[in-house]
Order: C-alpha cells, then structure tokens, then sequence
C-alpha cells in the first residue's frame, strides 16, 4: 500500500487482537478489535483509536452501534440488549445523556430524558396497548405530576408517590363526565364527586372504580344514589338492583352488579365444571380484558372483542409455565414465548392460526 499504509493483525498480551490498517505505526481506518471472550468491536480509527462510526457486539448479545470519539461513544448511539430491550439516543463519554427512546419487545417504550445512563424528569411511558402516562420520573418511579390517558379516552391527572396516586386527582371521561377523588397509596379514601357531562353531579363512594353506591333499603337503593360504569355513563336515581346473583338451571352462576336490567360492571361467570370467568361488563356485553380460570387454575387473560380472544393474551399453566402471545378471534397468530419455572423458554412464530388449548 502507498503513503505508508499496511494492513497487519496484531496480538496484544492478553489475547487481543486488532486487524487493519496501520499507517506511521498507528491503526487507521476500518479495523476489528476482538477479544479473548469473543466480544469485539469494527468501525474506524483514528490515531490508534476508536474514531467514528463503529459496533459493539459483546459475548452475551448486546449490541452497539453509534459514534465513538477517542476511544469513548461519543454522539447518536443504539444499544440492544439480549431480552430485545432497545435504547437509542446521544452518548457522552459512555453513558446515555439527552432526549432519548427505550423500546421494550413488546412494542412498549419510554421516551425522555437520560442523564448518566439513567432516566430523569418529564418521562412519556406508552404501553403495547396505547395507553399512555406522561410525568415525572425520579428515584426510579413515577414522583410527582402525572396524567395518564387510556385508549377508550379516560383521562386521569394528579400526583403520584413510587408509582402510586397519592392526593387529589382528576379523571376525565371521553363524553365530559368526570370524576374529583382523592387518593392515598394508590387506594381511593372519602367521598368522590361525579359530574355528567350535563353538568348534574352527586357526591357518594366510589367502589372497585366502577360506580357510586348510595343507601340499600327493603331489598333496592334509595335515595340520591348513582351508577356511573366504565365508560363514563353516569345516571342518577335508584334504578338498580345492586349486587345480584343468578343461578340457572345448567348450573351456571353469575354473580356481580346488575342496573336497568342488565349486567353493570365487574361480572363474575361460574361453570359448573368449576371454571369461570371474570371482567367487566356494560349494558349486558363484556367489554375489555377478560379472565378465564380452569378447574386446574390455569388462566389465560386477555382483552375480549367480537365474542372471542383477540389481542396480546397471557397463558398461565399448571406447569407454572407462561405463553405469551396475539389472539386473533380465539386462536394463536404470530410471534409467542413459552417460558418455563427453571428460565428456560421457546420462542417462535405461528404462520397459521392454532387454538390454544389448556393442558
């Protein structure tokens, strides 16, 4: 080569060795640094370091690839991580620091600012779902102003301690009606305040976060009592029945909250070979995620559309073993992972739909 330029491999003492160019006995240019555990790193040099665009790759599969300036990452970088986690951002001398975006396999992400490799401040957090919660994160945790939004639209405000709602909060219905209540340690205390979106409003207890229950007499609700269900729909009056439970002939149980004749809220459906089910109702349909618990205890839970699994659904067995995994109209499609107690797993995709069965 001219202008002094050789390409050689060289063993250090401990087993590393660099391939490239050298020029005036320095590596310059592409070169490949590997060492003895196998990890390595391939990009530029400059002056016998690394300077520019390279990749990392270590022995346990995390991966880099960004600037490096001097021998350090220096600038817009990637890192992946083994389980799939992904961050991307600018790097200084190292660490992440700057806007940055961490992307779980699930398709879930933070978005925020980094400062010395961990997250700090106004932090963004959406989930596999949709649902969104934008705050401040400090110590580890949501601490301080939050809101979190839902993908049906129900808007929630307030402050949040270690993760929890703590204190005065606000949550917004998609059709105007709204909740004032207060929390302590994440659990509702005192009275809450609904207002409809016609500017009506009651004052009463807000139980499993789905209505407000007023005064029971001779069998029905009395008095200035309202239902609001998890929508948002609110009505005030005493045109319900409360908790109610029905026994049909087959041996099916359901036992939950009726309201004008039909299914309200939190429904629990027993079979009588022992299994059953549980979630949430409106206006006599089933409505978001669902549970299903076997006569061995084993459950899949998962959201519930058009009368059968359809979306990102968990598989409990009585092995203890895990399948995680997309349902579409009750069967299997696409990628899932089966993990076992011990850590082991399998991993793999379906290309047609296969009905999960229960061991």
């Amino acid at each position: 080569m001219g202008n002094g330029m050789v390409r050689v491999g060289k063993e250090m003492p401990d087993g590393t060795v660099i391939e490239g160019p050298m020029v005036d006995g320095v590596f310059c240019g592409k070169c490949k640094k590997t060492f003895k555990d196998g990890s390595y790193f391939e990009g530029m040099y400059e002056n016998g370091a690394g300077n520019g665009e390279m990749l990392y790759v270590d022995v346990d599969g995390t991966r880099i690839e960004g600037t490096r300036k001097d021998g350090k990452w220096n600038g817009p970088c990637r890192k992946e991580m083994p389980d799939g986690t992904v961050i991307e951002g600018p790097m200084v001398d190292g660490v992440f620091c700057g806007k940055c975006k961490k992307t779980f396999k699930d398709g879930s992400y933070f978005e925020g600012s980094y400062e010395n490799d961990e997250v700090v401040g106004e932090l963004l957090y959406t989930d596999c779902e949709g649902n969104r919660t934008n705050g401040i994160w400090k110590n580890g945790n949501w601490n301080g102003p939050c809101r979190q939004e839902t993908m049906s639209g129900i808007l929630t405000s307030g402050t949040m301690i270690d993760g929890l709602w703590h204190g005065e909060n606000k949550r917004i219905f998609k059709n105007g009606s709204y909740f004032e209540l207060t929390y302590e340690n994440g659990k509702i205390i005192g009275d809450v305040r609904y207002v409809d979106n016609n500017g009506e409003h009651a004052v009463g207890t807000l139980e499993d976060e789905l209505y407000f229950q007023g005064v029971y007499k001779n069998g029905s609700y009395t008095g200035e009592t309202i239902y609001v269900d998890p929508l948002g729909e609110g009505t005030i009056g005493i045109n319900w029945s409360g908790n109610y439970i029905k026994i049909s002939q087959n041996g099916i149980i359901m036992e939950g909250t009726r309201f004008n004749g039909h299914w309200n809220g939190r429904v629990k459906k027993f079979l009588d070979d022992g299994t059953y089910y549980e979630g949430i109702y409106h206006d006599g349909e089933l409505i978001g995620d669902l549970v299903y618990v076997n006569s061995k205890d084993e459950r899949i839970f998962g959201p519930w559309k058009n009368g059968a699994w359809n979306g990102r659904c968990i598989f409990e067995a009585s092995d203890n073993s895990v399948t995680e995994g997309t349902m579409i109209n009750g069967h299997l499609l696409g990628r899932f992972k089966k993990s076992f107690p011990d850590g082991a797993y399998f991993a793999g995709e379906y290309k047609k739909m296969e009905r999960y069965a229960m061991n």
